[in-house]
């Protein structure tokens, strides 16, 4: 392996962990706000080399493993952490959480938007909606309570 392989493997190294500390610093700014979950980064192999290649077992003899140096690593994803959070208490009667999985829908001008975060509140035409002001969507179970959804404009 020579000098400038060395190099760009470790300049590689720097770059992934920029990803890890830009992914951890976001995960703490998020720390205290409603409905965020952490995310974390899952690396992968980008390039190896191989030095010399194994061999199956002959008689009394295992065989040996390939050897292989990798060249760099790539981020494969950075996923979020959907798990259960811990549901606390409110004092606004507009304020829902949800157990389990699934997302609030929210309807805005560029189309759906899907949330956690369960604050909202009533806008002055009675609707439910966020602090963005996004409204949050809804269908009734029976035909009583489609009219009340109706009434509220949530639909």
């Amino acid at each position: 392996m020579g000098l400038t392989t060395a190099l760009n493997t470790s300049l590689n190294g720097l770059q992934l962990n920029e990803t890890a500390i830009e992914v951890i610093g976001n995960n703490i700014a998020n720390a205290a706000t409603n409905g965020y979950k952490a995310s974390a980064v899952q690396f992968t192999t980008q390039l190896s080399r191989t030095l010399s290649v194994g061999s199956a077992p002959q008689g009394q003899n295992g065989g040996t493993n390939p050897r292989q140096v990798g060249l760099g690593s790539t981020t494969a994803a950075i996923r979020r952490d959907f798990s259960q959070g811990a549901i606390t208490t409110s004092t606004s009667p507009s304020d829902l959480a949800i157990e389990g999985e699934g997302f609030f829908v929210l309807s805005g001008a560029d189309g759906q938007v899907y949330t956690r975060n369960g604050n909202f509140t009533l806008n002055n035409q009675s609707q439910l909606v966020n602090a963005d002001g996004l409204r949050v969507k809804g269908y009734g179970i029976d035909d009583q309570v489609q009219h009340r959804f109706d009434a509220v404009g949530q639909r």
